[in-house]
């Protein structure tokens, strides 16, 4: 299958898919205008993961900085994908949420993203 890239902007994040090198990250910020738009390539993406790869564990970092109320449904729409993976296809799957050690606000909001998508992140705390 091949990778989905995505480069940051000063309002999007990074989006890295790429099974071939086991990586799959979201870093940034996320405070895009139409966030539904934006995210849909990715999601679709996610959605037709299980057509093309037979790679059992996808280990999903996010490192995001802020995201808006716009791109909460956007999120949660591409974390359950993953979560479908799980349910659907037999993968293994990990979702790490990453936070800065000062920012409780973003350690919370992973901690509802989790309960939202009804899957347990692993919380990690960046230096």
């Amino acid at each position: 299958m091949d990778s989905f890239y995505k480069s940051a902007t000063d309002d999007t994040p990074e989006i890295v898919f790429n099974p071939l090198e086991g990586k799959y990250a979201i870093k940034g910020i996320s405070i895009p205008e139409d966030a539904p738009s934006f995210y849909r390539p990715a999601l679709e993406w996610i959605q037709n993961f299980h057509k093309t790869n037979h790679e059992k564990e996808i280990n999903l970092d996010i490192f995001l900085n802020y995201y808006n109320t716009g791109s909460l449904k956007s999120l949660v729409d591409m974390l359950k994908a993953f979560v479908k993976l799980k349910k659907e296809h037999d993968k293994i799957i990990s979702i790490n949420w990453y936070y800065e050690a000062y920012d409780d606000d973003m350690k919370d909001k992973g901690k509802e993203l989790s309960e939202i998508v009804d899957f347990d992140f692993t919380l990690k705390e960046e230096a």
